[in-house]
């Protein structure tokens, strides 16, 4: 297996959504809007940072995903468990930044130069679910993704490799596949690639989902205000006495020449954890 999830709405649409919502309401026009963004940027309150625990856990578990032996994968969830036992699943929930990726886990990527830049930021967060492994696999794998968030979508397809079929109800431990989408909101349209991976492991408590997704390419958009670079995403979902789906994501994107902060890249992680479980609350 060579390379990579499901891709997660775009963490620019979040800031875009702030200023298209305030515009509509009237409370500024176009012009102040780039101050406005910035002004919220720069007050926000960063997230603290990660132990080195699990920052070296997310490092690992998103380099070592493609294993075609599983082991040290299965090593690695297991350990994600017994950190999160130690008292950590709230602090966790209340998202944390990430200040490590391994160079060596993006090297053999599919796409462009998987270089990584002094600008990449990362954030993890956690989501606990009223709804089983299965359901969550099932959410996460072979629903609809524009139905889950809510059309957010010009369009989103995704070109299967293998185990479209199977990969839902573990008839088959992995699938691959690419995801093609574009955002418009604001007027900017963000268009972007995506490589994805499934994976079930087997751990001590049961079997856990891995999932993981990234950028090929630097997305085309249509303002010069963004500017776009790169994006890793891995997500594990564990099957604990509630289950838990971990996220941690790393970026390198500014707007209007600043990075995002890692408090809204928190906060779109975690939106999305609420939109996947309110989806799964009406349907399942």
């Amino acid at each position: 297996m060579k390379t990579p999830i499901l891709a997660n709405h775009n963490h620019t649409s979040q800031i875009i959504a702030i200023v298209d919502n305030s515009q509509k309401s009237g409370q500024f026009n176009s012009m102040i809007a780039p101050l406005f963004i910035l002004t919220l940027w720069l007050t926000a309150c960063a997230p603290p940072e990660a132990p080195d625990a699990l920052q070296e856990l997310a490092s690992f578990t998103f380099g070592h995903a493609d294993d075609e032996d599983d082991a040290y994968l299965r090593a690695a969830l297991n350990n994600l468990d017994a950190w999160l036992e130690l008292d950590h699943e709230e602090d966790i929930e209340e998202g944390y930044q990430i200040n490590l990726l391994d160079p060596d886990g993006v090297a053999d990527l599919e796409g462009d130069n998987h270089t990584l830049s002094a600008e990449l930021i990362g954030a993890a967060v956690a989501h606990e679910s009223t709804h089983t492994v299965d359901e969550l696999a099932r959410a996460l794998t072979i629903e609809s993704w524009e139905e889950i968030t809510v059309d957010q979508f010009e369009y989103y397809t995704k070109i299967w490799d293998y185990g479209e079929d199977c990969i839902a109800t573990r008839d088959c431990l992995a699938a691959e596949a690419t995801s093609d989408s574009e955002m418009v909101q604001l007027g900017i349209s963000v268009v972007s690639t995506n490589r994805i991976l499934y994976r079930w492991v087997e751990m001590d408590k049961g079997w856990a989902l891995v999932h993981r997704s990234y950028l090929t390419q630097p997305p085309v958009v249509s303002s010069d205000l963004i500017k776009a670079n790169s994006q890793y995403f891995i997500a594990v979902t564990l099957p604990r006495e509630v289950p838990m789906r971990v996220q941690a994501t790393w970026i390198d994107t500014e707007i209007l020449g600043v990075s995002v902060p890692k408090s809204i890249v928190v906060n779109t992680m975690r939106d999305q954890g609420d939109l996947i479980e309110s989806w799964m609350d009406d349907n399942y």
